[in-house]
């Protein structure tokens, strides 16, 4: 029993260690330039290495999630960045899942949205400005009515 309140002192430290947020914004960054790089006729190569850099990418911020999880617990859930990073994480997971086993035919859209979402990460990097902050908690505000929405949207397609 005493080993749990070990790891999570442990995990605790190192997600405050600047070295580890400097990490996390490098990869960050790293991912942004990547997702960039995809234009039309891209080569076999090209394609396979933006593949992999993406599963690298998706690999380390699960990592990034686990890590603060496991150090902050329930409280994770109570700041507006972390609540966002998850919700990428998730969306990223099932979109790599989606591509493995080929499920759904097309869905490049699906991907596109989430892709977009996982550019908005760059937005960590601007958290010190307040303007900007203020427009990113607003979303995430309102992000819980945005899915109703568009969950009776599709509804209402699919119903049509």
């Amino acid at each position: 029993m005493p080993e749990k309140p070990l790891k999570t002192l442990k995990m605790l430290k190192i997600i405050k260690m600047k070295n580890f947020e400097h990490f996390i914004t490098g990869c960050i960054v790293a991912n942004t330039v990547t997702m960039a790089l995809v234009h039309h006729r891209m080569s076999d190569q090209f394609t396979l290495a933006l593949s992999i850099l993406n599963y690298i990418f998706a690999f380390v911020f699960n990592m990034e999630a686990f890590v603060k999880l496991g150090a902050m617990g329930i409280s994770y859930f109570e700041s507006y960045w972390n609540l966002f990073d998850c919700f990428i994480v998730i969306g990223t997971d099932i979109g790599i899942i989606m591509t493995i086993f080929n499920l759904g035919g097309n869905i490049s859209a699906a991907t596109s949205v989430v892709r977009g979402f996982r550019i908005m990460r760059i937005f960590r990097l601007v958290k010190a400005s307040r303007h900007i902050k203020i427009i990113i908690d607003t979303l995430l505000n309102i992000l819980p009515q945005i899915t109703n929405i568009m969950a009776l949207m599709v509804l209402l397609v699919f119903i049509y």
